[in-house]
């Protein structure tokens, strides 16, 4: 019975005397634009951290996930393929694509010097539209988490 209390005794000292760090996560603390906002066309994305992230870890990619109601496009698409009853003047109406499967959008991404932000830069303007992001990153622990927020362009 003694070493059983002598045992819990060392174990309990260790994990009090053990820096909080160790048991600490990344975690999102901000963003901009922030979760479920509606923005003007951003230029950039940033998230902020509870603290300093692994370079290697790290991971944000942008995704449109609807279309603004109403929004026409004429860029490069095969509309020999499309239904052209929605079609007006060679341009597709996207109304009834509000929420549409996922698209990813190109963009850089780039740790911060305080080690603690990352900013996404797309490589073109954000139509209006509803977006996700998603993230992975990982603190000095080293256990990745993930999480991601939506915003919307108008």
């Amino acid at each position: 019975m003694a070493k059983l209390n002598i045992m819990s005794l060392f174990v309990a000292t260790a994990l009090v005397a053990t820096p909080a760090a160790v048991f600490a996560h990344a975690k999102l603390i901000s963003s901009t634009p922030a979760v479920n906002a509606t923005v003007a066309k951003p230029a950039k994305i940033t998230l902020t951290f509870n603290e300093k992230l692994t370079g290697p870890t790290v991971k944000v990619e942008l995704f449109m996930t609807g279309m603004a109601k109403g929004m026409s496009h004429d860029g490069g698409m095969d509309h020999s393929k499309m239904d052209h009853s929605k079609m007006a003047g060679g341009k597709m109406d996207h109304g009834a694509m509000a929420d549409h499967a996922p698209m990813k959008i190109a963009a850089t991404s780039q740790l911060g010097k305080d080690g603690k932000s990352v900013t996404l830069l797309p490589k073109r303007a954000l139509s209006a539209g509803k977006y996700k992001v998603v993230w992975t990153a990982a603190g000095a622990d080293m256990h990745k988490m993930t999480g991601n927020y939506s915003f919307t362009v108008k």
